[in-house]
């Protein structure tokens, strides 16, 4: 780690190999240096260091405070604390009078996910390009952290096996409760995304007890909600609604009201998978009333009460599917693409358009585009509406196609 500590400050204070190395070493043994290739006599090193402005001597106690502040940094960050970001100025400028060079590194993990968080994805990619050269070279210390945000990056830009890899490099690093509370519930969020339910819920359930162990509430919220979100999805009502009520009594409602509406909005998609519509109504409408802002809840909401309107054969389908259009406009998001889709197919059913026309959209656009994303559940969902119109249409050998693909999918998923 000697060489990379003088390579990072070479760099840093804007220095050549050839203007560091004279009158010290040769060019190619500064180069061997940096490189881990060899280690300095203490000598030489001293006068690198000397030449480089950098004194360990002097700022021993201002490492010491830098490093606590830095831990602290990380244990709200994974806590999730609003007060993350008072820190983080604070030890952003404090980071410029640091020589501690796996200090300085810590920072810059952390960093990236701090911007993951605020969900500032370029700013966390061009931090990750700055430093992911020293992946190989951090020490054990450190390592676990920087596998693990790098893992964050790849989830976050949609490489989800990608993610998974460096999730588990990151395990085989980490040693506390927290650091492993907070990798089990990544690895459960990206198995829930493959739909891969008991493996996510095996992680969740031990992030939740880590979690609980160390009166992270918050943290066990956004366990309980994955696990009810999972539960949904396996048909179990009873355990998913069990989940979504523990949430509402870890938070504090009055303040909290996007994350009420959230857990509003989970309940009642439990409520329309159970066939209870009126209840299902009730929860999605008042899920919308408490989210004043726009954002993707709202938007879920608005889609599926127009479903759930559609079942009951009720008019105000149509208003809830051209206020989820109307919302949708308000987004700059290619990941919500699919709502597009969504909703095309609720106007094509509430059209009554012709039976092909529905055909040719689930076929050609929907079916192709969820299976690319790997959505089972709603690879699944318009697969069967695909064999259920057919089967309408009499095309009986076409619809016994799509029933088949259907049972290969939940073999392959299962």
């Amino acid at each position: 780690m000697l060489g990379s500590h003088i390579h990072y400050f070479r760099v840093k204070k804007g220095l050549t190999q050839e203007q560091l190395a004279e009158g010290i070493c040769s060019v190619s043994y500064l180069s061997k240096i940096e490189n881990n290739y060899t280690i300095p006599s203490e000598e030489i090193y001293v006068l690198l260091l000397q030449k480089l402005g950098v004194s360990f001597a002097a700022s021993l106690e201002q490492n010491k405070q830098f490093r606590t502040m830095l831990t602290e940094w990380k244990e709200m960050l994974v806590e999730r604390k609003s007060s993350s970001s008072d820190h983080y100025h604070i030890l952003r400028k404090d980071v410029k009078k640091i020589f501690e060079f796996e200090l300085i590194l810590f920072f810059h993990i952390m960093e990236i996910r701090y911007f993951l968080q605020a969900k500032d994805f370029k700013k966390a990619e061009s931090v990750k390009r700055k430093i992911i050269h020293y992946l190989e070279e951090s020490s054990p210390e450190i390592k676990g952290d920087f596998l693990y945000v790098i893992g964050l990056l790849s989830f976050y830009h949609g490489n989800i096996q990608e993610a998974i890899v460096y999730y588990y490099k990151a395990q085989s690093y980490y040693s506390q409760p927290l650091d492993q509370a907070e990798l089990d519930y990544r690895l459960g969020l990206v198995y829930t995304q493959l739909s891969k339910v008991m493996k996510a819920n095996l992680h969740l359930e031990k992030a939740l007890q880590l979690f609980s162990r160390d009166y992270c509430f918050e943290r066990c919220i956004d366990c309980h909600i994955v696990l009810g979100v999972n539960f949904r999805k396996a048909r179990k009502y009873e355990e998913a609604r069990s989940h979504f009520q523990k949430t509402l009594k870890l938070f504090r409602h009055q303040e909290e009201p996007a994350r009420l509406a959230m857990i509003c909005h989970n309940l009642g998609y439990v409520s329309y998978e159970e066939e209870n519509y009126e209840e299902a109504v009730s929860s999605f409408e008042k899920s919308i009333e408490l989210n004043v802002e726009n954002n993707i809840y709202k938007l879920q909401s608005y889609y599926l009460l127009s479903r759930t309107f559609m079942k009951m054969n009720d008019n105000r389908a149509k208003v809830s599917v051209e206020k989820a259009k109307e919302l949708l406009t308000h987004f700059n998001d290619p990941k919500l693409a699919e709502y597009e889709l969504h909703l095309e197919v609720i106007s094509y059913q509430l059209e009554e358009r012709e039976a092909s026309e529905l055909i040719d959209l689930l076929s050609k656009q929907v079916i192709p585009f969820f299976l690319d994303i790997q959505h089972f559940e709603f690879s699944t969902e318009y697969i069967k509406l695909l064999a259920n119109t057919y089967f309408g249409e009499r095309k009986y050998k076409k619809a016994s196609e799509q029933f088949k693909r259907l049972i290969e999918l939940s073999e392959k998923e299962g």
